[in-house]
């Protein structure tokens, strides 16, 4: 089991595989499952991931259980948003030439 990344750095290039590749090795031998299993497993946890990023994007955000955490995404966007958009359509105008704005920095917004 590797306990520090300089231990997998190592592995990877003594071995010549990618460390990705190790890691899904030692999860196999920890796990007692084929690669297959562990390679579902991980596409499942990454959709799950990616589904949890997409509910935090929109809507009320995204709670705990208990109600006790959460909603932070939705509130910082709530925040930033507004902000981002009053200082480009007020304060632009004027300081234009300091800062060059393209398309992907607004791209968010």
């Amino acid at each position: 089991m590797y306990n520090h990344i300089k231990e997998i750095v190592a592995d990877s290039e003594k071995q010549q595989k990618p460390i990705s590749e190790l890691i899904i090795e030692q999860e196999c031998k920890l796990s007692g499952l084929p690669r297959q299993k562990v390679w579902n497993r991980m596409k499942h946890n990454l959709a799950t991931m990616r589904a949890a990023v997409e509910r935090g994007k929109s809507g009320d955000g995204v709670f705990s259980k208990t109600g006790l955490t959460g909603g932070e995404a939705s509130k910082s966007r709530n925040i930033v948003k507004p902000t981002i958009l009053y200082l480009v359509t007020q304060l632009w105008p004027q300081y234009k030439m300091l800062l060059p704005l393209t398309k992907s920095t607004l791209q968010w917004v």
